[in-house]
C-alpha cells in the first residue's frame, strides 16, 4: 500500500507540473480535431519497452508539442549464467607448485547470478513537426536509481580458491618484479576477483540524469476514441558503466575484452523501444 500511495503521490506531482508549465503557453492545439482548446485534453497511459514497464500522464503545451511525465520500473527475474575466468590465461606461465594453483587451473567457468535492477521518473516533450502526422520527435530526460545491476557467487564462499591463487599472483608480482593480472571472473573487459571470504558481488554504476533523444509513430490522445497507441524508439544516455567490487572500491576495465559483453566502457547509452497504450481523462 505504502508504494501505490508514493506512486500516486508522484504522479499527482508530474500533473501539477505539467499544468504548470502549459499554462504559460499561448498556441493551441487540435488533437482530436475536435475544435477544442489544448489545455483541455490529458491521457494517462500504461508503457512497456527495455525500460521496464510504467505509467505515465501526457499533456499537449504547444500547437506541436506534448509533455509526458510518469515512472518506469525493470525488476527482471536473476539471471544465472557460466562466466568463463582468467584462470589460464595468468596462472599456466607461472612457476608456482602450490595445491591451489592446481586446483583453480581445473576451473575454467564459474555461475554468477546477475541481478538487473531500474527504476525512474521521466519528464519527455514529444514535438509534431508535421501537420496531421503521427510521426513525432522526442526529447527529455529520465532520472533514477544509481545501481542498475548487481553480480553475486549463486553459493556462499564458494571461490575461496580464487581468493588464495590470487595472493599468490599478487605474492609473485612483488617477489619477481612482474605485473600478472589479478586471477577472477570475466565479465565484458573486467576482471571481478573473489573477496578472503570467498564472495564476488559487484555493482554496476550510471549516471543518476540521463538524457534521452528519439523518434516514434503515434499520438496520445484518441483522435476517433478515447484511446491512443505510441511506439518510440530512441537512446537514454547513462555513461560508461563503473563497477564496485565487493563493497570496496570502483575497479578499472582490464582492456581485454571477453565474454558476452565484450565492451562494457563503450555501452554509454540504453537503447530504448516502449509501446504506450493510453486513455484519454478529458
Amino acid at each position: 500500500m505504502k508504494t501505490l500511495k508514493h506512486i500516486a503521490l508522484v504522479l499527482a506531482a508530474i500533473m501539477v507540473q505539467l499544468s504548470a508549465f502549459c499554462q504559460v503557453q499561448t498556441h493551441e492545439i487540435d488533437p482530436r480535431g475536435d475544435g477544442k482548446q489544448m489545455f483541455n485534453h490529458m491521457s494517462i497511459g500504461g508503457i512497456v519497452g527495455t525500460s521496464g514497464i510504467g505509467v505515465d500522464v501526457a499533456m499537449p503545451c504547444t500547437k506541436y508539442v506534448v509533455l509526458r511525465g510518469g515512472i518506469d520500473l525493470l525488476k527482471a527475474q536473476d539471471i544465472r549464467y557460466n562466466f568463463a575466468t582468467n584462470v589460464a590465461d595468468v596462472l599456466s606461465s607461472l612457476n608456482i607448485n602450490d595445491h591451489s594453483i592446481q586446483e583453480t587451473l581445473r576451473t575454467t567457468d564459474v555461475e554468477i547470478k546477475l541481478s538487473p535492477n531500474l527504476f525512474n521518473s521521466h519528464l519527455i516533450a514529444d514535438v509534431y513537426p508535421i501537420k496531421n502526422s503521427a510521426f513525432h520527435l522526442s526529447t527529455g530526460f529520465f532520472v533514477g536509481n544509481e545501481t542498475v545491476l548487481t553480480a553475486e557467487n549463486t553459493k556462499e564462499s564458494s571461490y575461496k580458491f580464487l581468493n588464495q591463487a590470487n595472493e599468490l599472483v599478487h605474492l609473485y608480482n612483488e617477489t619477481y618484479g612482474s605485473n600478472y593480472q589479478d586471477v577472477g571472473v570475466k565479465f565484458g573487459d573486467y576482471i571481478f576477483t573473489a573477496d578472503k571470504n570467498g564472495n564476488i558481488y559487484a555493482e554496476a554504476k550510471t549516471w543518476i540524469f540521463r538524457p534521452y533523444v528519439g523518434i516514434g509513430m503515434g499520438r496520445p490522445f484518441g483522435r476517433t476514441n478515447k484511446c491512443s497507441v505510441m511506439v518510440d524508439a530512441g537512446c537514454m544516455f547513462w555513461g560508461a558503466p563503473k563497477f564496485k567490487l565487493n563493497h570496496e572500491k570502483i575497479i578499472k576495465s582490464s582492456s581485454n575484452n571477453a565474454g558476452i559483453l565484450s565492451d562494457l566502457q563503450s555501452l554509454n547509452f540504453l537503447p530504448m523501444i516502449q509501446i504506450r497504450i493510453a486513455g484519454d481523462l478529458f
